[in-house]
């Protein structure tokens, strides 16, 4: 495996945990917020906007890194067929 495929492999790895982790502190607000827990501090909140932030940072990656694989697959699979003739 080449060392390209071995990064793109690990920062996707990362990227698919990265979004459970990241769901956690919502998770903990939104149990909070329906106990009926009358304060919620700036820590927590600053945590629930940064897990967010981190959620769709991880989503975005990911679908960009698809994207970008699948249009190298179609010019090579191009560059093959025009190779072919």
């Amino acid at each position: 495996m080449p060392s390209t495929d071995l990064r793109r492999t690990i920062r996707r790895c990362t990227a698919v945990l990265l979004i459970p982790l990241s769901m956690t502190p919502w998770v903990f607000i939104a149990r909070l917020k329906t106990d009926g827990y009358p304060y919620l501090n700036l820590i927590l909140s600053t945590g629930d906007y940064i897990a967010m932030i981190m959620a769709f940072g991880a989503v975005t990656y990911l679908v960009g890194s698809l994207w970008l694989q699948l249009k190298d697959g179609e010019e090579a699979e191009v560059a093959d067929t025009t190779q072919t003739e």
